[in-house]
C-alpha cells in the first residue's frame, strides 16, 4: 500500500500581508520566510459577510455559508427559547476532514471555529472551547465534549496553559514596558496573556499530535492574531489622532510581537514535517493597519468586523508546488478544493469554487464527484448537541460579547432569539448579494426593511440591492424615505460639538461618562450614514445619465470626506463616462495613493487609457487589478480586448475564455472569442469596451467593482505573460456604460 501524502492546514484568523511583509523584511518573521520561498504566496480574497465562523467553515467545505449552514456568530436552539453559539453541528456539509477521513486518512483537527463539540473522527479532535480559560487555575476543569476521544480529555488538560502561568518574562516581547503600567491598565495586560496562553495551549495539542500520533492530514486554527488586533491595532504604527502618547509607547510593539510568535510557532511546525508534507497557511480575511483603520466603530452588531479587510493571506510549499512564486486568483472557497486536488481526490461539483491549479507545478488530472454528500459511510460528523452544558454555552456568548460581535441578551429571551433570527437573516441576504444572487437578497431584505423600518442598514441594503438590479426609481424611493428621517449635517455637527463639550467636562460619573461616549457613537453613525446616503444618490444619478447632477454632489462630498475611496472610485467611473478621461484618470490615482490595493481603481485606470489608444498601459492595468482580485469577469473581458488592439490575438482568446468559464451568459465575451476564433480581427460595433447590460450574470455595478468579485471554478491556470506586443493601427469602438 502506497504512503499517503501528509497535509498540514494552518489557520491564521485576520492574518495580513501588509503586515507580513514588512517583517519578513526585517527578518522578524524567518520561518514563514522560509515556508513563501520554498512555496507559493497569495492575497486570499474573502466573502461577505466577512464573519469569522462563517469564513472558516467555507474553508473548510469549498462552499458558501447558505450550503454550510453557519450564518453568524450565533444560532436559536431548536425550540426557540434560547440562543447558542454556533457549533461543529451547525454545519450542514461535509468538512474536508471528514471527505478525507471516508478515503482512509487519519485526521486530526485543532481548535478550528466552530467545532465544539468535538466531532468523532478517526483521529483527535479537540474544539475551539478546549483552551478557554475564564477561571482560576485552581478550579479550570475541562471543557465536556472538548476532546475526542474521551479518554485523552485528562491528558490534553495537561497540555493546556493559564494565563495565571505566565509571568513578566511571557508578556515583556509584546510589551517592553511592562513595569511601568500601572493597575488602571491591568485589563490590557489580562486579555494580552489570556490570548497567549491560550493559543500556546492550541500549539502544544496540535504539536503533540504531530509529534506522537500518526497523522496524513492535520487542521489547526489559531484565533489569538485576530483577538489581539481587535484589542490593540489602534495602538499599531503609525500612531492614530486619538491615542495618547503614552498609550502608544506601552502598547505599540503589541500587534509585531503576536506575529513573531506565531512565526516561532511556525518554525516548531515545520520542524515536525517532511519535505514532503504539503502545508497550507491561509487566513479568512486582513485587518486594517494603516490610515484605513476606521477610528471609531458604530453601535451594531458585529460591528469589529468594519476593522477587517477584504483579503488575507494565502501560502502554500510541498511536493509538486511551484517555489517562490506569486500566484493570482486565490480565494477562500478555494482551499478544501485545492487540498482535495493536491491528495488526486474528486471535487464535488456542489462546491462553489474550484481548485488553485496554478500552485501545482505538474498540475493533477481534473476528477470530479457530483457531491461528496451523497458517499455513504462515517465521515466523523457530530448528530446532535443536545447534551451541550448550557453554562458552557454561556461562557462561549459571553467572550462574543466581549469581543462585541453581539449585543447582551435581553431579559426578554424572545427578543434576543428574534433579534439572533434577524441578524441571520441579513447575513444571509448578504451572503446572496455578495454571491450575485441578488432577487434572494432583495426578498429577504424587503421583508428586514418593513418590519424593521428604523434600522438605518436594511435601509441602505435594500437600496443598493434595487440598484444592482435596475430597479433605480425604487432605490431612490429608499433612499429619499431614509432621507426625510435623518437629520441635517450641519445639526448633527452642531450636536456633535455640544456633546464634546459635555465629554471633556470633569467630575462625571462612570455611568454618565458612558451614555454619552454611547450617544457620541451615535452621532458619528449618523454623520456617516449622511455621507452615505449621498455617495448612493450620486450613484443613482450616474446610473440614471445624470452626470453633473453627480459631480456636484461629489463636490460637496470632497470637503466632508476627503479621503473616502469610493468617492473618489465613483467620481473617476462619472468622469469617464461624461469623458473626461484626464480627470478621471487622477481621481483612480487619488484612490491607489490612499489604497494601493484597491483593483478597481486599477481597472478604471485601464478604461482610461484605452480611451486614449494605450492599449500596453491599459493591458498593465488590467493585469494590475487582476493580480489583486482575480474572479473578475468584466476586467478579464477589457484585457481581451485590449489585447486584440495589440494583435495579441492567443493571449486575447485565453482571456475570453477565463470571462466565459466565470460568467458563461457573458454574451460579449462569446462574440469576441468567435470572432477571434474566425480570425475576423476587424473593428465591428458589436464588440465594446463597456459594462455589459443583457443578462444578470453580465451586470456589475460600483460596489462590484470595489468589493470582492465572485470566485469560480474558472481555469485558474492560464497565466498571461505579456510583454513587446505590437501596436494595432485599429481601434475599437468604444463605450462607457
Amino acid at each position: 500500500m502506497l504512503k499517503k501524502k501528509k497535509t498540514l492546514l494552518i489557520g491564521w484568523d485576520s492574518a495580513d500581508w501588509k503586515i507580513i511583509n514588512p517583517l519578513i523584511d526585517r527578518g522578524l518573521m524567518p520561518n514563514l520566510e522560509k515556508l513563501v520561498n520554498r512555496g507559493v504566496m497569495a492575497n486570499l480574497s474573502t466573502l461577505e459577510p466577512p464573519y469569522s465562523p462563517m469564513l472558516w467553515s467555507s474553508i473548510a467545505t469549498g462552499k458558501r455559508p447558505d450550503k454550510h449552514g453557519i450564518l453568524g456568530f450565533t444560532e436559536p436552539v431548536p425550540d426557540q427559547v434560547a440562543i447558542r453559539p454556533v457549533s461543529s453541528d451547525s454545519r450542514k456539509v461535509k468538512a474536508v476532514w471528514n471527505i478525507l477521513m471516508q478515503n482512509d486518512y487519519k485526521v486530526h483537527t485543532v481548535g478550528w471555529w466552530p467545532s465544539h463539540p468535538a466531532e468523532p473522527l478517526n483521529g483527535i479532535c479537540i474544539s475551539d472551547l478546549y483552551k478557554d480559560a475564564k477561571t482560576n487555575i485552581r478550579n479550570w476543569p475541562m471543557v465536556a465534549n472538548s476532546v475526542h476521544p474521551k479518554e485523552l480529555e485528562d491528558f490534553f488538560g495537561e497540555l493546556r496553559v493559564h494565563p495565571s502561568e505566565l509571568t513578566q518574562a511571557h508578556i515583556l516581547p509584546f510589551v517592553p514596558n511592562l513595569k511601568s503600567i500601572d493597575s488602571s491598565n491591568q485589563k490590557l495586560i489580562n486579555a494580552l496573556a489570556q490570548n497567549i496562553a491560550e493559543v500556546s495551549s492550541l500549539h502544544a495539542a496540535s504539536t503533540w499530535i504531530m509529534e506522537n500520533q500518526e497523522w496524513d492530514f492535520l487542521a489547526v486554527y489559531y484565533v489569538a492574531i485576530d483577538h489581539i488586533c481587535h484589542g490593540f491595532m489602534d495602538y499599531h504604527p503609525p500612531k492614530m489622532s486619538h491615542i495618547s502618547e503614552d498609550g502608544f509607547h506601552l502598547y505599540k510593539d503589541v500587534v509585531t510581537g503576536i506575529y513573531r510568535f506565531h512565526d516561532m510557532m511556525l518554525g516548531r511546525q515545520l520542524e515536525l514535517t517532511d519535505e514532503d508534507t504539503t502545508i497550507f497557511l491561509v487566513s479568512d480575511h486582513g485587518f486594517h493597519s494603516d490610515h484605513l483603520r476606521p477610528k471609531m466603530l458604530p453601535r451594531e452588531m458585529a460591528a469589529p468586523a468594519l476593522q477587517h479587510r477584504n483579503l488575507g493571506v494565502f501560502c502554500a510549499a510541498g511536493p509538486n508546488i511551484k517555489r517562490d512564486e506569486r500566484i493570482s486568483g486565490a480565494s477562500i472557497l478555494n482551499i478544501a478544493p485545492t487540498i482535495l486536488a493536491s491528495l488526486d481526490l474528486p471535487i464535488g461539483k456542489d462546491m462553489d469554487a474550484g481548485p488553485l491549479m496554478n500552485i501545482f507545478e505538474n498540475p493533477p488530472q481534473s476528477k470530479s464527484i457530483d457531491s461528496w454528500e451523497t458517499v455513504p459511510g462515517n465521515c466523523g460528523m457530530n448528530n446532535s448537541i443536545a447534551n451541550q452544558d448550557p453554562y458552557e454555552a454561556q461562557e462561549a456568548l459571553q467572550q462574543l460579547i466581549d469581543l462585541g460581535y453581539i449585543e447582551e441578551p435581553n431579559e426578554n429571551m424572545q427578543k434576543t432569539v428574534d433579534s439572533t433570527i434577524k441578524e441571520n437573516n441579513f447575513n444571509l441576504a448578504r451572503v446572496y448579494a455578495g454571491s450575485g444572487r441578488m432577487p434572494k437578497a432583495k426578498e429577504i431584505l424587503e421583508k428586514l426593511y418593513t418590519e424593521n423600518p428604523e434600522e438605518s442598514r436594511f435601509s441602505f441594503a435594500l437600496s443598493e440591492c434595487y440598484k444592482n438590479l435596475g430597479e433605480y426609481r425604487k432605490s431612490i424611493e429608499i433612499l429619499n424615505e431614509f432621507r426625510a428621517k435623518s437629520k441635517k449635517r450641519e445639526e448633527l455637527l452642531e450636536e456633535l460639538r455640544i456633546l464634546t463639550i459635555k465629554i471633556n467636562e470633569k467630575d462625571q460619573s462612570d455611568t454618565q461618562a458612558k451614555n454619552l461616549h454611547r450617544s457620541f457613537k451615535d452621532l458619528h453613525s449618523e454623520i456617516t450614514n449622511n455621507a452615505r446616503i449621498q455617495l448612493l444618490a450620486a450613484e443613482l444619478e450616474f446610473l440614471l445619465g445624470n452626470y453633473d447632477k453627480a459631480l456636484n454632489i461629489y463636490q460637496v462630498l470632497e470637503s466632508q470626506i476627503p479621503n473616502h475611496q469610493n468617492l473618489h472610485l465613483q467620481k473617476g467611473n462619472t468622469l469617464l463616462k461624461s469623458g473626461n478621461i484626464k480627470r478621471a484618470a487622477s481621481s483612480f490615482h487619488k484612490v491607489i495613493e490612499l489604497n494601493p490595493e484597491n483593483h478597481a481603481a486599477y481597472h478604471g485606470l485601464a478604461l482610461c487609457a484605452f480611451r486614449e489608444n494605450d492599449f500596453i498601459k491599459a493591458v498593465e492595468y488590467c493585469l494590475s487589478s487582476i493580480g489583486i482580485i482575480y474572479h473578475n469577469p468584466i476586467v478579464h473581458y477589457h484585457l481581451a480586448l485590449s489585447l486584440v488592439e495589440l494583435e495579441a490575438f492567443e493571449e486575447a482568446a485565453n482571456a475570453c475564455k477565463l470571462v466565459l468559464a466565470m460568467a458563461p451568459k457573458f454574451t460579449k465575451a462569446a462574440d469576441l472569442l468567435n470572432k477571434i476564433s474566425n480570425e475576423d480581427h476587424t473593428v465591428i460595433d458589436e464588440v465594446a469596451i463597456s459594462q455589459p447590460e443583457t443578462t444578470q450574470d453580465e451586470k456589475f455595478s460600483f460596489d462590484q467593482l470595489h468589493s470582492t468579485p465572485n470566485p469560480s471554478k474558472a481555469d485558474e491556470n492560464t497565466v498571461f505573460v505579456v510583454s513587446g506586443l505590437p501596436r494595432s493601427g485599429t481601434s475599437m469602438m468604444m463605450q462607457i456604460l
